[in-house]
Parts: structure tokens; sequence; C-alpha cells
């Protein structure tokens, strides 16, 4: 049984269903996402161990097993230090700035404009993606609140609860801005162009 999202309260649905012949035991490997359970009945065997494979084995066995195994390209997170966020924007002067086309094929990308939202001026009840990043990190600091929800106010009268993490995933589907938070890297190393 495996569940489509790994939190407690998803249901469960079937992911494998088969019967084997006990010569066939040693020959199969099913493979379960998220998987949450197993059941088994034996008939006419015995089962002297069951083995699983998580991620972190098949990870460890290509690093070790392999002299082209995978590489640590850094640990990502979100991050305060604007240094450190514009150098994910733009890895290497003009990797990104200039060459970088947007939709139109005509136009391409302007670094300034990421950097003006990442720390640029904003209006009084606006904010920057510093300060929306400062501000997730110090309200999801309360366990009580792990997607950093705050109330804003829409008028004298009303108000509306919004979840600054669901503002930051909104906001990661640019590219470019998903990498300044952290969500991937721009690997523009020679060896990955040209071998």
């Amino acid at each position: 049984m495996s569940v489509p999202e790994n939190n407690l309260n998803s249901n469960k649905i079937l992911s494998w269903r088969k019967t084997y012949q006990s010569s066939e035991i040693n020959n199969i490997s099913p493979v379960c996402e998220n998987g949450k359970s197993i059941r088994f009945k034996c008939f006419d065997c015995d089962i002297d161990f069951i083995e699983f494979e998580f991620y972190h084995d098949f990870l460890q066995r290509t690093n070790n097993n392999s002299n082209d195994g995978w590489r640590l390209l850094g640990d990502f997170s979100l991050s305060l230090d604007t240094p450190e966020v514009i150098e994910r924007l733009e890895p290497t002067s003009g990797s990104v700035n200039g060459s970088w086309h947007q939709y139109d094929e005509a136009a391409t990308v302007n670094i300034n404009n990421y950097k003006n939202k990442w720390d640029g001026p904003v209006t009084s009840e606006d904010r920057n993606i510093q300060q929306l990043v400062e501000k997730f990190i110090y309200l999801s600091n309360n366990s009580s609140n792990p997607t950093g929800s705050e109330n804003v106010a829409i008028d004298a009268t009303e108000s509306l609860d919004i979840s600054l993490l669901n503002l930051l995933v909104l906001a990661s589907h640019d590219f470019h801005i998903a990498r300044m938070l952290g969500l991937g890297k721009l690997d523009i190393e020679q060896t990955v162009f040209f071998g």
C-alpha cells in the first residue's frame, strides 16, 4: 500500500498485487513510491528475509560502485544572505544577464529586475522577496504554524489568512526566483555542455 503524499492522513492506495510461485520469489522486485505498509501470505514456502531499498541506499550504491557517482552540488535552502542569493541567480557574470532568453525570444533576462525583486524598495503594504522569506522563517519557526500563515487585513473590517509558504511556492514557478530560494542550481560547468 502506498500514499500519494507522505503524510499521516493520506489515503492508502493499492500499489502492487500479484501471486507468485515459490520458485519466483528470489527474482521479484516490487517498486512502491511512498510505501506505507505491506501484507503477504506464504503457502508452501518460508520467507527468510525481506530486503527494502530506499532512495538513500540507491544513492549510496551509485556513489560507491561508480567512478562517475553523484556529486554534491551544494546545500540548498532558504537564505537571507544577499550575496549568496545573487550568486544563485547568476553564478558567473553574464551567464544569465543578457544571455538567458525569456518567453519572447528577442528579450533576455535582466538580473537587475530580480535583484530589485529580492531586496528593492517596496510600498508600506507590500514586501520584497527577502522580507517575505524573513517573515516566513520567523512565523514557521513556531511548530503550530509550519506554513508561515499570517493574517492580512483586506480593509478596516475584514482580514484573510495567507500562507507565506504558498506565496514562496508560487514565486518559485519562475526558474530564476526558484534558484534564489535555494530550489535548484544553474549547472554551467563546461563538461555539462561539451563532455
